[in-house]
């Protein structure tokens, strides 16, 4: 299993940055275009932020199986013996992520995305959508047959091969689960960036926002970069550099117009939180690879680079 550490992007009101970015494809640049107004940005931005929604509730469930039994359930296969290990089976509880929910007064179903977006766009949402839902449902599905094989000790009448079934039943729509919803996050980037800079078009601080913005899609494409099984070091230098110019450009901005928002702390607290993982990042670097250990110190800075992030745009 990849390191599928998934960050739990939040929503905001002017959503923030897509995973994959730099490919949007054509569907993406045909809608991009189509963008014009502020009513056809303001669906764009409901069906995006409802996506978020989804995907927050169902990323946190996968990752936290991950995190708490994947490793327990793996290791009892494997050597084909009850694990010692306390098994507390709480991966997937509460309200499974739902596809269709409230965008301020409206509902907004996400297999439903001809309704907000072009058509275009909309054919090559739905079934991305549809294969994260169906994966979803499949690693869960899985997990709740591998806890009752467990508890009822089937393993003792088949040397634990129906529990191999279920491990990789799971493991493979959870890989799927996250393949899709990168291929959405990459063939919707162009989109929502039009979108939410049409909406920000006589915002008072618009500049100062999208510098933010711009800034966060470097730390979502490092997080990228820390997740992959192989963690090409070379890449991860060149990020952070990439990173390290934006925080001191924001040092060299002109926080005025900021100040007269009442948003000039929160943006410094947003670029000290920049700061922070930039300095977690040359400490973890510096043997020349970053281990699992060093990921998550990573992972933690950007959770709070997030808030910092939403706090500013709200």
């Amino acid at each position: 299993m990849k390191n599928k550490i998934s960050l739990l992007i939040l929503s905001v009101i002017f959503t923030i940055s897509c995973k994959n970015s730099d490919s949007p494809g054509k569907a993406g640049e045909s809608i991009m275009n189509s963008i014009t107004g502020k009513n056809t940005a303001a669906q764009v931005i409901s069906y995006y932020n409802t996506f978020i929604d989804y995907d927050t509730n169902a990323s946190k469930k996968l990752n936290d199986f991950f995190k708490r039994d994947f490793e327990s359930l793996s290791d009892m296969v494997k050597n084909k013996k009850k694990s010692s290990r306390l098994i507390v089976w709480t991966s997937f509880i509460g309200i499974d992520p739902r596809l269709e929910t409230w965008s301020g007064s409206k509902k907004v179903n996400l297999l439903k995305p001809e309704v907000l977006l072009d058509k275009t766009l909309a054919e090559k949402v739905r079934p991305l959508v549809e294969k994260m839902q169906d994966a979803y449902k499949k690693t869960k599905e899985g997990y709740l047959d591998f806890k009752k094989y467990f508890k009822n000790e089937d393993y003792k009448d088949d040397a634990w091969a129906k529990g191999s079934e279920y491990l990789k039943t799971m493991e493979d729509n959870a890989n799927a689960y996250f393949d899709n919803k990168n291929k959405f996050f990459t063939l919707f980037s162009s989109t929502i960036d039009k979108a939410e800079e049409d909406i920000l078009a006589d915002h008072p601080i618009r500049d100062e926002i999208i510098h933010a913005k711009r800034t966060l899609k470097l730390v979502d494409q490092i997080s990228v970069l820390i997740s992959n099984e192989k963690i090409n070091i070379t890449d991860i230098e060149e990020a952070y550099k990439k990173l390290e110019e934006r925080l001191n450009d924001s040092r060299d901005m002109d926080l005025t117009k900021l100040k007269a928002q009442n948003k000039d702390t929160k943006f410094t607290d947003f670029y000290d939180e920049i700061d922070d993982m930039l300095g977690v990042m040359r400490k973890t670097k510096r043997d020349g690879s970053i281990s699992k250990r060093d990921a998550k110190d990573i992972y933690y800075e950007y959770s709070s680079i997030v808030g910092d992030y939403n706090r500013f745009v709200k």
